[in-house]
């Protein structure tokens, strides 16, 4: 039963852990040149100075850039990972109970193993007084019933963290299916960058 649960984490774990995605990249921008047969063209931080030889083929790259498309699946991909954060948060509560407990019954058990070995320990010795044996059997009860409630209550926190893990997958499936359209347009985007970019260096001026 124990195992299960970290599956399931572990499942998720790789869900989540998609690269940061950053907003895309703001359009060139174009500068009309009020004299002279150039203009300016600004991409990167950078400007270039372009004969207006190349005004066309920039004007189409910009037109087919789909920059505001591309930047409402980014903010729709941030809302649904906003979505998931509460589930995200309940399903890490969960685990640390787990976690928790799965601890206790550890521990539980290896003060049996150390109570019963000092108990054999004890009885093998010369002088043995029947009150500390009846001592260290009832230290021995004591200890096997609280291991029993641990172990308990780690079922119960295991059983919470799987309905938790099947309450999170809906939202995973959103967030990937965000994800998937936003990296297709993103592609589409940064492609027509691209061929803007290169325009730029192959033909223009650095200023």
């Amino acid at each position: 039963m124990r195992t299960l649960p970290c599956l399931l984490l572990l499942v998720a774990g790789i869900l989540y852990a998609e690269d940061p995605l950053t907003v895309p990249q703001t359009p060139p921008i174009v500068y009309p040149q009020p004299v002279g047969q150039c203009f300016i063209l600004r991409i990167d931080s950078r400007r270039y100075e372009l004969d207006n030889l190349f005004k066309d083929p920039v004007a189409r790259l910009l037109g087919s850039a789909n920059y505001v498309q591309t930047k409402a699946l980014y903010d729709a991909l941030k809302r649904v990972i906003a979505e998931r954060a509460p589930i995200e948060g309940a399903v890490t509560r969960a685990q640390a109970l787990v976690n928790l407990y799965t601890t206790k019954v550890e521990k539980s058990r290896a003060n049996i193993d150390s109570l019963k070995q000092l108990r054999n320990t004890y009885r093998s010795s010369d002088k043995v007084d029947l009150q500390e044996l009846l001592r260290m059997d009832s230290a021995i009860t004591n200890e096997t019933l609280n291991l029993t409630r641990y172990e308990d209550l780690e079922e119960k926190a295991q059983f919470k963290l799987v309905e938790t893990q099947k309450a999170v997958a809906p939202y995973n499936e959103k967030v990937q299916l965000a994800q998937d359209k936003y990296i297709a347009a993103l592609k589409d985007y940064e492609r027509t960058l691209g061929d803007i970019r290169t325009i730029a260096i192959a033909n223009g001026k650095a200023l």
